[in-house]
């Protein structure tokens, strides 16, 4: 009431006494004869109407310029890579939400709460692991779209940032594919990006594609089980380190068996051989960000520097920010701050 007041009181003139148009002194007495008989007889109906028409415009302009405009916290979508699951961003999740920002996981199909393991797996036995048929052979890269997008069905939020590791790359950009005008940004972290050909597995015979590691820790012929298969229950000390150096090369080794431990044998094979199917109309249109890994040992540099040139040359318009760290294959394990910190500057 005395807010009103005061605006009557500058639009009458009374405003010697006051330091600006919206002070809370004490109004003179003329203010309150507006809502007195002898007031209104003083003043015909149109100018009273119009006096407080104005007395709302000004209170309310007074208001809203004091308070700029609150933009939407972005909700980052972390997802995981091959073999790991949403455990894999435990020591990132601290400080990319130590601002107002959201952070969700997920366990992709086949992953995590989700896995399931060849028996030959629990007993050791390397001979049946290399020929046993995957449990998870079924799954599609489409099934790992269609999770994501159920997740994000959970959130009204119109500021999503899909972040996606390595293989996770694939589920991105076949969920930007699908609903590009849900995605605000798409960030690669040393992720697949196939543009010129259909898949990941169309790059492997490429001389960029060679790495000193990543071949050898693979399990019989991915073909015969229906997945990409490891061991990272191995008891061979020579094998584990070829796991070590292919995913974690820059931590020690108690770090190494402390993400080792939540890894999974089988990667269905259809997440690396299945087309995104991407187009520049759809999928291009999004902006992208590249988180290069400079020293990793799994997915090499050479062939991620590829996929950002095929990329920018798909689309013009829409070049790809790149960021490198100096890191292995998985700075959310030896680098999570740095990291953080990197995801956190694609908002802008």
């Amino acid at each position: 009431m005395e807010y009103a007041k005061a605006s009557l009181q500058y639009i009458n003139g009374d405003s010697e006494k006051s330091k600006n148009r919206f002070a809370l002194s004490k109004p003179k007495k003329r203010v309150y004869a507006l809502f007195s008989k002898k007031g209104t007889n003083l003043m015909k109906r149109r100018s009273f109407l119009q006096a407080c028409a104005t007395m709302l415009a000004l209170s309310s302009a007074g208001l809203s310029s004091t308070k700029p405009k609150s933009h939407e916290p972005t909700t980052f979508l972390l997802l995981h890579g091959a073999w790991h699951n949403s455990s894999a961003w435990s020591n990132v999740i601290a400080p990319l939400s130590a601002s107002r920002d959201r952070v969700l996981t997920m366990d992709l199909p086949g992953h995590g709460v989700h896995a399931l393991f060849p028996p030959s797996f629990f007993r050791q036995d390397r001979s049946a692991l290399s020929k046993e048929r995957s449990p998870l052979a079924h799954l599609s890269l489409e099934d790992a779209a269609d999770a994501v997008l159920k997740n994000l069905e959970t959130t009204d939020s119109e500021n999503i940032v899909l972040v996606g590791h390595s293989m996770a790359g694939h589920v991105i950009s076949r969920v930007a594919e699908r609903e590009p005008d849900r995605i605000r940004r798409l960030i690669y972290l040393a992720a697949f990006m196939p543009v010129d050909r259909p898949s990941f597995v169309n790059y492997l015979s490429l001389p960029e594609a060679q790495t000193k590691s990543g071949a050898e820790i693979n399990l019989g012929d991915p073909n015969l089980l229906g997945a990409s298969r490891i061991d990272p229950r191995s008891l061979e000390p020579e094998y584990l380190e070829k796991l070590h150096q292919a995913f974690y090369g820059d931590v020690d080794r108690a770090t190494f068996h402390a993400f080792a431990n939540s890894l999974t044998p089988d990667q269905p094979l259809g997440y690396f051989t299945d087309s995104p199917k991407i187009t520049k109309a759809r999928w291009g249109r999004v902006p992208r960000t590249f988180i290069l890994t400079t020293r990793d040992g799994a997915l090499a540099p050479a062939l991620q520097e590829r996929f950002i040139r095929e990329a920018d040359l798909l689309t013009p318009d829409n070049q790809t920010r790149v960021v490198r760290i100096d890191s292995s294959h998985s700075p959310f394990a030896s680098q999570p701050e740095k990291l953080a910190k990197a995801l956190l500057a694609q908002k802008e």
